[in-house]
């Protein structure tokens, strides 16, 4: 959901992390898979679908993170 994406990201910049976030809320999954499937860090969350994803950004050369 938006308001977790928010929590996460308020999380990262307080901890000094850059967030960029560029995206509108999406309802198409597959679209969804491969703006993620390129990202450069990913983290991981205990679903089906982030593991699909971290295997995409592994193989695209990202890092992944649990």
């Amino acid at each position: 959901s938006i308001e977790y994406i928010k929590k996460i990201k308020e999380f990262f910049e307080k901890n000094n992390f850059k967030v960029e976030y560029d995206r509108e809320k999406s309802d198409n999954p597959d679209i969804d898979f491969v703006y993620m499937s390129h990202a450069k860090h990913f983290i991981k969350s205990g679903g089906g679908f982030s593991s699909l994803v971290e295997k995409m950004v592994n193989k695209n050369g990202g890092k992944s993170y649990v």
